[in-house]
């Protein structure tokens, strides 16, 4: 049996299995260390995008009225849109008092932004409002 030159203990093995396990531990710790700042870093990194990416004001279900269309049930979500039952694909360009809704084809519509229950939009000459259903 053989004593450790470092922490004095008996050992029958080629090297003392306390220092070896000791070390091996001392390396989980700084891994652990350097995993729990990374961690840190990343969810910082996804608040910071969450809370500066401007939200659509548009998502949910409008009733729209218009002279030539009438009333129409419209519901915006995160990338389409339906009206008069027919679901379209679209984008947005989310701006300060307004949402330009781009469909598949490239064509635009400008939706004004009254307040939070109320949109206005002036396509092709057709004026249409748009009011929330809640």
């Amino acid at each position: 049996m053989a004593t450790c030159l470092k922490c004095g203990s008996k050992y029958l093995t080629k090297e003392c299995q306390y220092c070896e396990n000791k070390n091996s531990t001392r390396g989980l710790v700084i891994n652990n260390k350097v995993a729990v700042v990374l961690i840190a870093v990343i969810l910082s990194i996804i608040f910071m995008l969450v809370v500066t990416t401007k939200s659509n004001p548009l998502i949910g279900e409008w009733r729209s009225s218009s002279a030539i269309l009438g009333n129409n049930k419209v519901v915006f979500r995160n990338n389409s849109m339906e009206m008069m039952g027919i679901s379209s694909k679209v984008s947005y360009d989310i701006q300060d008092d307004r949402v330009i809704v781009t469909d598949s084809m490239g064509i635009g519509q400008i939706i004004n932004i009254v307040d939070k229950d109320t949109l206005e939009s002036n396509f092709a000459g057709i004026k249409t409002k748009y009011k929330r259903v809640k």
